[in-house]
């Protein structure tokens, strides 16, 4: 039995001993239950022939059973506000396991629980940005090896909700993993092979981001690709087509009527209807007098 009582059964129990020593020295091998821990006891009860051995009598001494402990092989990435991500590996126990505790970056892990013994779920109560960061995990006493495999999310580009004129301007980014306000973005604008480099990119929040682009004549009015960049990571090609150009917007029509009196005046005459007037009427007078 391994384990504090009751205990849980080894199985396949096999007994060998050296044919040249039958009384020696003998070496008992079992394939131990799902858990973990260090240190847990291990009571043995041999009946052979009637006869009945314990070693119940060693008292702690028996407390010598240690499980392998956990290691971490992956971790997925959690967004940049805190979220649930996992960490796989394997020496994690079942699924009943308590006592488990991790880091992440120095920041202590909330809802941390044991799905199986390859995984482990989490969650990152702080934003943050970037990575890589050190991540451990510790099982009933028994902590990992640090390694450099927490990140937050790379940013991603979804959409753009205020655009630009043709001229240039103020557009709106919306997306995911941008960082808490005031984090610094790089924000990149690329058609037909160049690229232009938005000014004052500011970090609303972590799903907002409001840039401004400058063309040296009319930008362009086809869809244009977005990339942003945060501590290092980029939205990749999340962001090709979103940013389209908003085109030139007739909203009315001035009333030039008013300028012509006369079918012979020139309606775009600048000095007014009088003058109009007066150069509709002398060109009838020349028409009477020939």
């Amino acid at each position: 039995m391994i384990g504090n009582a009751p205990g849980v059964a080894c199985t396949n129990v096999e007994i060998t001993t050296s044919p040249s020593q039958p009384t020696g020295p003998s070496t008992l091998t079992c394939d131990a239950p799902a858990g973990s821990g260090v240190n847990d006891p291990i009571a043995l009860t041999l009946t052979n022939d009637g006869r009945t051995l314990t070693n119940a009598g060693q008292g702690t001494a028996a407390n010598i059973f240690t499980y392998s402990g956990p290691v971490i092989t992956a971790v997925t990435r959690a967004a940049t506000q805190g979220s649930p991500f996992n960490i796989t590996g394997n020496g994690f126990g079942p699924a009943t396991t308590t006592g488990v505790s991790g880091l992440a970056n120095a920041i202590a892990l909330t809802n941390i629980q044991v799905v199986s013994d390859t995984l482990i779920t989490a969650s990152m109560p702080t934003a943050g940005i970037g990575g890589p960061y050190p991540i451990t995990v510790t099982v009933n006493g028994q902590q990992s090896a640090s390694v450099n495999l927490f990140y937050y999310a790379d940013p991603v580009v979804s959409s753009i909700s205020v655009a630009p004129s043709v001229f240039g301007g103020t557009f709106t980014i919306t997306g995911q993993n941008f960082g808490a306000p005031g984090t610094t973005a790089v924000v990149q604008i690329t058609y037909g092979g160049l690229t232009e480099t938005a000014t004052g990119p500011t970090v609303a929040s972590h799903t907002s981001i409001v840039a401004t682009v400058t063309c040296p004549t009319l930008c362009h009015t086809s869809a244009s690709d977005v990339l942003v960049t945060i501590s290092g990571k980029t939205s990749g090609t999340s962001g090709n087509g979103k940013l389209s150009y908003a085109g030139l917007v007739v909203t009315s029509v001035v009333d030039i009527s008013m300028f012509a009196s006369d079918t012979n005046v020139d309606p775009l005459d600048h000095h007014g209807n009088e003058r109009g007037k007066r150069d509709a009427g002398s060109r009838r007078a020349d028409l009477r007098e020939s």
